[in-house]
């Protein structure tokens, strides 16, 4: 339930006109000032382009932004969910 929340407070802030949804997150998150892109998203992860444009409140609460999830990932990517998720719900069996 934190999305709905989240983004409910969210479009609070932008109806009060505290934010704005073209307000490129960067504003906050500067770890996301400089976003890159995979050149082929089944491809190495050292190959990637800058983003055409900043990341924006708009784009998160849309879920186009760019993210992957790991069920929907493959190649290096995946890979990588995994890592990090240390194997943990990293795939989904349809048989469930």
């Amino acid at each position: 339930m934190t999305k709905p929340v989240t983004s409910a407070a969210a479009l609070m802030l932008v109806e009060e006109g505290r934010i704005a949804l073209e307000t490129p997150v960067a504003h906050w998150l500067p770890e996301l000032a400089n976003p890159r892109a995979l050149i082929d998203p089944e491809g190495s992860l050292s190959q990637t382009e800058a983003a055409r444009r900043p990341i924006t409140l708009l784009d998160l609460l849309t879920h186009r932004a760019g993210f992957a999830y790991h069920v929907t990932t493959t190649g290096e990517l995946s890979a990588a969910y995994e890592n990090i998720f240390n194997g943990f719900d990293t795939s989904v069996d349809p048989g469930r």
